[in-house]
């Protein structure tokens, strides 16, 4: 059923599809090549030279001016060469960057050098982009290749201006993470549904042939982004066969015993990883190339726990804590709630247990085929398929109660790109995108291993089980269209238009108790002299059953789900004028956003006796869909022959999460602000971002670039109270209240290898982030009244540090080539992010609200590798270190203290605290969340072979 509600699209949306039915190129996947030619000894220009890139079908010819331009190249590394009549032929190698302009200039020499050869000129990589109209930061294969990286996130987070909240999301420029654009191929591939944004497959770092990071603002063909993109693109088929096959074991290694568990003995068996690549001509079939890319690996992680219970020790634990409650109601240990649990009831074996392990397969295919010189079709599938389990510390000594977690992704990329000429192409795709998630401890709702009860000794689980079923289903089917065109030497236009329709499905299932209909409560009744062997047999745990249904046949708050189909359109505008001493970006977008959903009509109203919903005491209306309007302006203007100034503004929006959109959308409430309730009316929230910035090229391969920002955040998610009749009862629901600012400024220099024996780089990051929330599950109207039924008066918080806020940022990086050997590093320095401290004895939590900071984090990470030959084929072996000195980053603080290691306590609550724990664990156990500290030592050693 679902499945055909998603396709049942309207007759729009069939006709749009049918008319653009195949492409190859999205936007921002590909570079251009342009210069001039002339002649060495007179300096005239030559008409009618021929250019050409080697191993590709795309070239130009100079024209009266001598001017030449090559379009729609994909980023890398490729020979130009530059050929005429009566001169000496040149090869020249360039880099093609995405969305940029390489520009080579040739002066060719009469003379000759001798017949038939070929003069081959090492040509120099430009330090400074003069071109680029905003910030953007570029990594080619050969850069990656030699860093110590394994994931896309810490090539990402190498960018000034990028910072990693504590749970690891990334925030661009003091936007939330769920305001970052992710596209891999020109495809977008954001996981829309997110609260936390992030993307819907993880691509590797061994896949990437380019990566770009645009940081504040963007062209206007970027859309649902407000503060960064992260733009990837993956490795092309090649035109000889080629592969390699890679594969490493490692594991955490650290003896800092006070934080962490099972971490002070290597076992390389933690963490296994074979991966590899195989590409070239497809036989048989002329001009038809595939690409190959697979990668496993399963980590045990970081976090272990200790099998101290079992799930199952759970009703035995509380069925003994209700015994001596009722057998010794005076006794001291329970008027002061530290019972004391015999041994016997644990039944744990005491092992170590892996409690965060993920297990990762990844794939991707490409078809490339070259119908004619200008027309290429192509095929493009990603698959991504983890598992693993969802930390909790509270349950560490129970590590067997937590969830699993099981997600899948998928891409499928139809393109198809047509050259009309030398200075015009277009672009028609359609893509399919996928992801489900499941959470679930047993597949079984009711499955007998659950259990009904959880005892807690402090904070931690003593036995019991997580319940409930998760799934959450995202589908889009997009299809776009552009068209490219350089009009003259000085004006690039694009246009492009584009459509995406979603599945949208949620279900989180968790099941009810059923008490026994005897024992009520399931203890048996107080009986005197009762022996514990004997109160145990007669008492019954209260049984799991699916949810029930209410006096009205609704389903309660245990069973939520729902379904929707929002559909988005676009279109924009691009043109880059390019003069000598003048680059002028200019674009306006427009977005449209339907959502399928309805709004309540009177959202005051109380359910009716006997439902949990709102939707019983009125009904629902449409909603408008949501139009925007976004220009965008980038100008460069070189100040020398190796300096450029370039300032940019634009505006930019972003749909809220579906989550935050759909969320309960069948309108569940208890009259004290239980379940939260979605909103059919959010608007996009949007960014109005400025920069200025100068890029300067110092030595011949030395740049400095310096950069201020400042971005305006408005229309952001957070909660409100809705007061329901008679102002008793309320709920919450979502809507657009908050509001935050970011400023700051980035200096980085750059080395660039350059045939030298080294390279590096190293960025310096300074940004203030506030705002009146950054938590959108947190309300930013304070709301008072003068009792039941009384007037509510509304007050705004005022605005604080966001809780990403890093003030300072120092990245890093060192690369040095000799011989066969390659020795690189990062390290990182970066200020404490905020808290909120708590005075001790009083209550004024809400006015130190972020007023406080963590410790500074720095770490290094480090990677040696040594190459050599096997007859035909090379290899690599290779050592990675990541976090080289251990460092245990505090990621989370206690609020008196400050720190991750220590609560505070007052002498009579240590004491107790100390009593109720004895035999167990102790208060350094209870004080340190394994999870607030950052990952200790990781050691990689491996092998690659390639032919």
């Amino acid at each position: 059923m679902r499945i055909n509600n998603f396709y049942s699209l309207n007759k729009v949306t069939i006709l749009f599809f049918i008319l653009i039915s195949v492409n190859l190129l999205f936007a921002g996947t590909t570079g251009k090549v342009k210069g001039h030619i002339y002649d060495k000894q007179t300096g005239e220009a030559l008409i009618g030279v021929n250019l050409w890139l080697n191993g590709t079908s795309l070239g130009a010819a100079t024209d009266a001016k001598g001017f030449y331009i090559i379009l729609n190249i994909s980023p890398g590394k490729y020979k130009l060469k530059a050929s005429y009549i009566g001169y000496t032929t040149e090869i020249v190698e360039v880099q093609i960057n995405v969305d940029l302009t390489t520009t080579q200039n040739f002066n060719l020499s009469a003379e000759t050098i001798g017949i038939g050869e070929v003069k081959i000129v090492a040509a120099k990589i430009p330090v400074v982009k003069m071109d680029q109209t905003n910030t953007a930061a570029n990594m080619n294969s050969e850069q990656i290749d030699k860093l110590p990286v394994q994931e896309l996130k810490d090539l990402v987070q190498l960018q000034a201006g990028v910072v990693l909240d504590k749970g690891g999301g990334i925030h661009i420029r003091g936007g939330r993470s769920n305001e970052v654009a992710y596209l891999v191929d020109g495809v977008p591939i954001s996981n829309e549904f997110s609260t936390q944004g992030g993307s819907l497959i993880n691509i590797q770092s061994g896949n990437i042939q380019q990566l770009q990071v645009i940081s504040g603002t963007f062209n206007a063909e970027y859309g649902q982004a407000q503060s960064g993109v992260i733009n990837v693109i993956t490795k092309e088929p090649a035109k000889f066969y080629s592969g390699s096959i890679t594969t490493y074991a490692g594991d955490r290694l650290t003896n800092n015993n006070s934080v962490f568990v099972g971490l002070t003995t290597l076992r390389p068996s933690n963490e296994k990883n074979i991966e590899g690549f195989f590409s070239g001509p497809v036989p048989g079939i002329n001009n038809l190339g595939f690409y190959v890319y697979g990668r496993y690996v399963s980590d045990a992680g970081y976090l272990f726990g200790k099998r101290l219970a079992r799930p199952e020790d759970a009703w035995n634990i509380s069925v003994y804590e209700e015994w001596f409650r009722r057998s010794f109601p005076k006794d001291p240990s329970v008027q002061n709630n530290i019972i004391a649990i015999p041994g016997s009831l644990l039944t744990g074996d005491g092992s170590i247990v892996a409690m965060n392990p993920r297990n990762r397969t990844f794939l991707n295919f490409k078809l490339n085929y070259a119908i004619t010189p200008s027309i290429r079709l192509s095929y493009n599938f990603f698959f991504q398929n983890n598992t693993g389990k969802i930390y909790d510390d509270n349950y560490r000594f129970t590590p067997d109660a937590l969830k699993n977690i099981e997600s899948k992704s998928q891409i499928h990329i139809l393109n198809f790109n047509h050259v009309i000429n030398s200075k015009m192409f277009y672009d028609l795709s359609i893509s399919y995108t996928s992801k489900r998630d499941r959470a679930f401890l047993f597949k079984n709702i009711i499955d007998p291993r659950l259990q009904t009860v959880s005892p807690t000794k402090n904070r931690f689980h003593l036995g019991g089980t997580k319940t409930g079923i998760d799934n959450i289903e995202n589908d889009k089917l997009l299809a776009k269209v552009t068209l490219t065109w350089q009009i003259d030497d000085n004006n690039l236009l694009k246009i492009g238009s584009e459509i995406a329709r979603y599945k949208v499905f949620k279900s989180s299932v968790t099941p009810e108790f059923s008490s026994d209909p005897f024992l009520g409560v399931n203890f048996f009744p107080a009986t005197p002299n009762l022996s514990f062997a004997d109160f145990l047999r007669l008492s019954r745990p209260a049984k799991l059953v699916t949810p029930q249904l209410t006096t009205t046949g609704e389903t309660g708050f245990s069973d939520i789900q729902y379904e929707h189909n929002p559909l988005e359109f676009a279109i924009f505008v691009q043109n880059t004028l390019e003069l000598n001493q003048l680059i002028i970006n200019a674009g306006l977008r427009f977005d449209l956003f339907n959502p399928d959903h309805q709004a309540l009509t009177n959202p005051r109203v109380i359910p009716a006796v006997g439902s949990v919903s709102l939707l019983s005491a009125t009904t629902l209306e449409p909603v408008k869909v949501q139009t925007n309007i976004s220009p965008r302006l980038g100008i460069a203007y070189p100040i020398s022959t190796n300096g450029v100034v370039h300032v940019a503004y634009g505006h930019f929006y972003k749909t809220p999460p579906f989550a935050f959109i759909y969320d309960n959308s069948q309108y569940k409430v208890n009259g004290i602000q239980g379940p939260i309730v979605g909103n059919a009316l959010l608007k996009p929230q949007k960014t109005v971002a400025y920069e200025i910035g100068l890029q300067q090229g110092i030595f011949e391969s030395f740049s400095i670039d310096v950069t201020l920002f400042y971005s305006d955040f408005s229309n952001l998610i957070g909660l409100k109270v809705v007061r329901q009749i008679g102002n008793v009862n309320s709920y919450l629901q979502r809507t657009n209240i908050d509001k935050a600012s970011n400023r700051g400024f980035t200096v980085a220099f750059e080395k660039l290898p350059d045939g030298g024996l080294f390279s590096g780089s190293i960025d310096y990051t300074f940004q203030s982030g506030s705002g009146s929330e950054s938590d959108p599950n947190n309300i930013a109207i304070i709301q008072t009244a003068g009792g039941g039924g009384g007037v509510i008066k509304n007050a705004r918080k005022g605005f604080v540090p966001l809780d990403w806020n890093q003030t300072h940022t120092l990245n890093a990086t060192l690369a040095m080539n000799f011989d066969s050997w390659t020795i690189s590093a990062i390290g990182r320095l970066r200020s404490g992010q905020p808290y909120s401290p708590i005075a001790l004895r009083l209550n004024v939590q809400s006015t130190f609200k972020n007023s406080g900071n963590k410790p500074v984090k720095q770490n290094l990470d480090l990677f040696v590798r040594k190459g050599f030959n096997l007859g035909s084929t090379t290899g690599t072996l290779f050592l990675r270190i990541y976090n080289v000195f251990s460092q245990a980053n505090e990621l989370k603080v206690h609020p008196v203290t400050g720190t991750a290691t220590r609560a505070h306590r007052f002498a009579v609550e240590k004491k107790l605290d100390k009593e109720r724990l004895v035999g167990l664990f102790n208060l350094h156990d209870v004080d340190t969340h394994l999870d607030w500290f950052s990952e200790p030592r990781k050691i990689e050693l491996g092998l690659t072979i390639s032919f």
